[in-house]
């Protein structure tokens, strides 16, 4: 059986003709992004990995570690489909051209445009050698995973 959770709308009666209750499983809870997942992936990214985070609208947000261990943040609406795909984005990030539609983000634009959000991909893309992309079905599973590398 899966338990469910009721969300209610605190908004007056009149507001809320027609809308109903909004029924949120504790799977679909769980796999909303959190702040606190993204600050500690953000803390366990090597230097020269990179993050993509597909969401389900089909935007991508990005995080670079460069060389100078400050991360880089990025949002694209570029399709990612396929490896190759992934690394000319990648490579547009990495020499800032702008015909790729990448937009540099600040970590607050990073943290709310992922706050919530369900994702569709992860990926992790390991460019130090030797070079290797993983995907991931969550966020939390790339944490747990990078906490794993820590020991």
């Amino acid at each position: 059986m899966i338990e469910t959770e009721v969300i209610r709308d605190t908004r007056s009666r009149n507001n809320l003709k027609g809308l109903g209750e909004s029924i949120l499983t504790r799977s679909d809870l769980s796999s909303m992004i959190s702040e606190a997942e993204i600050l500690h992936i953000i803390s366990e990214i090597h230097q020269y990995d990179v993050i993509l985070v597909e969401l389900r609208d089909g935007t991508i947000f990005g995080i670079q570690k460069s060389a100078e261990s400050e991360p880089v943040y990025f949002r694209t609406r570029t399709a990612a489909r396929t490896s190759e795909a992934r690394r000319a984005l990648l490579d547009a990030v990495s020499v800032s051209k702008t015909q790729a539609h990448v937009d540099s983000i600040t970590l607050e634009a990073l943290l709310d445009g992922l706050r919530g959000m369900r994702t569709r991909h992860v990926w992790l893309e390991k460019r130090s050698e030797p070079s290797r992309e993983m995907a991931f079905l969550s966020l939390k599973e790339l944490g747990s995973y990078l906490r794993r590398q820590e020991t």
